[in-house]
């Protein structure tokens, strides 16, 4: 098993395994990185969940660091097979366009099959955050793009979500109709590349749930499910949250 922490190591966060023994199922564990060597430039404080690649690569998000402005990073810690060991190097650092490219990015990265990388930030753009891409080429390096800048609607938390065309899901903790945040959807143009955002549902708060904080799942029928952090409410007039589905159909 793989994570991060956002403290510890050189006090700025860490990049774990936890490996196991088959023959008594307890688990060793061993610190691949550790944050805030090499500086502000690799990285501080990842909050996020990790990918791994076929290759046994890990990829990840801090939430500060970078050399340029204390926005935040992509980073990749890439595997050594013949030693075991990883090695790590910064792909991006937010605020190299004045932040207009995204900053603090919280959620993990999703990457799709030409190795392609596609995140969140909670904050640059419009000032409330941005969907972007790396995009990988065939010399191994990376160039940033912003595919969607949040306006009406902002503050993404979670990971992206990516259907077999293409295109891209997601959740936002504000904005919408009521400002309790919403679920949002960009279609991708195949022909041109670009991505068209809509929203698919603006949380109205109470009963019907707000701010959305988690990712989404998608089943074969093109439903969507996700949960909120607050609202739904229950006999005893809590309201901690809910369990939604989306519908294609309706969008409920």
């Amino acid at each position: 098993m793989y994570g991060t922490t956002t403290e510890g190591g050189n006090g700025v966060g860490t990049v774990f395994k936890l490996t196991l023994n088959p023959s008594t199922g307890t688990y060793t564990e061993s610190v691949l990185h550790t944050f805030g060597t090499k500086g502000f430039n690799d990285g501080h404080f990842p909050v996020a969940g990790l990918l791994q690649d076929a290759r046994g690569n890990l990829y990840g998000t801090t939430e500060h660091g970078g050399n340029v402005c204390n926005e935040g990073t992509v980073f990749k810690l890439t595997f050594n097979p013949s030693t075991g060991t990883y090695t790590e190097s910064v792909l991006y650092e937010f605020g190299s366009n004045g932040v207009t490219d995204g900053a603090r990015p919280t959620a993990g990265l999703i990457q799709d099959k030409s190795g392609n990388l596609y995140g969140t930030t909670t904050e640059g753009g419009n000032g409330v955050g941005t969907v972007f891409k790396l995009t990988l080429n065939a010399l191994g390096a990376y160039t940033e793009s912003v595919l969607y800048r949040f306006g009406a609607i902002g503050f993404p938390q979670a990971e992206l979500l990516q259907d077999i065309q293409g295109n891209l899901y997601g959740t936002t903790e504000h904005g919408g109709q009521h400002n309790h945040g919403s679920v949002f959807k960009l279609t991708l143009n195949p022909s041109s590349g670009t991505y068209t955002e809509s929203v698919l549902h603006a949380f109205a708060g109470e009963r019907d749930g707000a701010a959305p904080l988690a990712g989404l799942i998608l089943d074969a029928s093109g439903h969507l499910y996700g949960t909120t952090y607050s609202g739904g409410g229950n006999a005893s007039g809590n309201a901690d949250g809910t369990v939604f589905e989306i519908t294609p159909e309706t969008n409920l």
